[in-house]
């Protein structure tokens, strides 16, 4: 069964769309993405979304920064932010 969502907010988180530009921190030059995502997407999608965007394997360490959040993926056998 799915679900009917009633409200309007609901449905606006399915709805409406975010464009973002991604930037890597250090190149030179600069590399980035801009993506367009829909607000109600978690942060595990957009985690997944930037892999593909940048055409990467998820093989290395990485960190996101949200205003004073961070979410990161853990060293192997070490503890991970709230992402993981």
């Amino acid at each position: 069964m799915v679900p009917i969502m009633t409200t309007r907010s609901a449905i606006d988180s399915f709805t409406e769309i975010a464009t973002l530009r991604i930037e890597l921190r250090g190149s030179d030059p600069l590399i980035w993405r801009v993506v367009e995502v829909p607000t109600s997407i978690t942060l595990k999608v957009l985690h997944d979304i930037v892999q593909v965007s940048m055409g990467w394997c998820d093989y290395h360490l990485w960190e996101m920064v949200i205003g004073r959040g961070l979410w990161h993926r853990a060293p192997e056998g070490g503890r991970s932010g709230s992402l993981a």
